[in-house]
């Protein structure tokens, strides 16, 4: 008898997005709506708190978002934590309509996460994206950060359960139908391809459903990060909910320098 690890084949299915020949006009506008998503609820407003502890006890030189998408969770973080003087957006597929600011820009080229060489004067995060990834290249990237002595905080806003896969429904469709218009930057090949060929509806519906499918519960998390850490760094991995669901980050300190 074979045993086959459910686990490990689910992540082998990708989000549309996350292929290159996935028209990147479409991809814009998947992350462009989702950011913009996070932003208007504040999804990640309790996360301020602990993004400012990491700020204030660690006092990175930079802070390095990994796969930025629309780079709009990120430039919401870096508004309301005091300390953080720049952050740099990066992404495999850079948003080439993100206007960039002293405070926050993003780079040109593209940036592969899973090539990164991590710094230990920078505190790299990453929003709702880390579930993109294989249970292998989860550990890899932690296990780089922790070999680096690099401060690091992913978070991730699903979780594989009922509640979930409905709210992203409503979100992909009901809300997306709605909203569409108040989307920036306002455009209007959006608004065809929502209301005329719904194609973005589909889409980001496709794409929301395959994510909870690959998305882990913080105790899922826990398990899988065990025995990472060496010496004094240490990885934490907590979660906070309401009506507008959970949100788990997992957080990464290294010791004193």
């Amino acid at each position: 008898m074979i045993a086959v690890d459910v686990n490990s084949k689910k992540h082998m299915i990708k989000e549309l997005e996350d292929h290159q020949w996935f028209p990147a006009l479409l991809r814009r506008f998947q992350a462009q709506y989702i950011g913009s998503l996070v932003v208007w609820l504040k999804l990640y407003e309790p996360l301020i708190p602990v993004m400012q502890e990491i700020i204030g006890e660690n006092r990175p030189v930079l802070v390095q978002d990994l796969c930025s998408g629309s780079g709009l969770p990120a430039a919401y973080i870096r508004q309301h934590v005091r300390g953080i003087d720049k952050t740099i957006l990066s992404d495999k597929y850079p948003d080439v309509s993100f206007v960039n600011t002293p405070q926050t820009a993003y780079l040109p080229g593209a940036a592969d996460v899973l090539m990164l060489l991590p710094q230990p004067s920078t505190l790299y995060t990453m929003y709702n994206s880390f579930h993109h990834f294989s249970n292998n290249e989860q550990r890899s990237l932690v296990q780089k950060m922790v070999q680096a002595g690099s401060c690091f905080c992913f978070v991730e806003i699903l979780e594989p359960v009922f509640f979930t896969l409905i709210r992203i429904l409503f979100v992909s469709t009901i809300l997306q139908v709605f909203s569409a218009p108040f989307v920036k930057p306002f455009s209007l090949a959006r608004l065809f391809f929502t209301y005329i060929i719904p194609v973005n509806l589909l889409t980001v519906l496709y794409d929301g459903i395959i994510s909870v499918m690959k998305s882990k519960k913080a105790g899922q998390y826990r398990q899988l990060l065990t025995n990472i850490s060496e010496g004094d760094y240490t990885i934490t991995v907590n979660s906070y909910g309401s009506w507008k669901g959970r949100v788990i980050y997992i957080k990464g300190i290294p010791g004193q320098r």
